[in-house]
């Protein structure tokens, strides 16, 4: 049991080699700026691949009319408080605007109304090779390391 998982012990993604302010590199925190006012958190996600964030559809679009929220939006990389003061401080952050055209959806996707099945998106970052300096999330494509992993234990009481 042990081998089959120290096999795959040596994978780059989702490891870190330090816990100074990136406790989490690959996590991605989206803001919704309105005018006059100070940024608000309202979601996150993750960075899965150079230029890709997995996220939740409902961060992006509004619910009344499904369609991509009028405020600005804003993702910032690397950055492991969520107050937007504290971004003023860190000249390490990246921060950048989201366009809707670089957000997808599922077609299903349909907000309160559907109970928010479907609820996921993908963040298309068009400057993508900027962010090799961040690790990313590992994704289990092929469930090697998930059926390493995990065991099932059946216990007859």
């Amino acid at each position: 049991y042990y081998r089959r998982q120290q096999k795959y012990a040596l994978l780059e993604c989702g490891r870190i080699k330090s816990s100074r302010e990136e406790v989490f590199p690959w996590t991605i925190n989206i803001y919704q700026s309105k005018a006059g006012g100070e940024p608000k958190l309202i979601c996150s996600g993750t960075l899965i691949s150079e230029g890709l964030v997995l996220s939740s559809a409902s961060c992006f679009y509004d619910d009344t009319t499904l369609e991509f929220r009028k405020e600005k939006l804003f993702l910032t990389i690397g950055h492991k408080y969520k107050q937007w003061a504290s971004h003023q401080t860190n000249n390490s952050i990246e921060m950048r605007q989201i366009f809707g055209n670089e957000v997808v959806k599922p077609k299903k996707y349909n907000g309160f109304v559907g109970r928010y099945i479907d609820n996921i998106a993908i963040v298309k970052l068009g400057d993508g090779k900027k962010l090799k300096k961040y690790p990313l999330a590992c994704l289990d494509w092929d469930n090697a390391i998930t059926d390493a992993v995990l065991e099932v234990d059946i216990t007859i009481m």
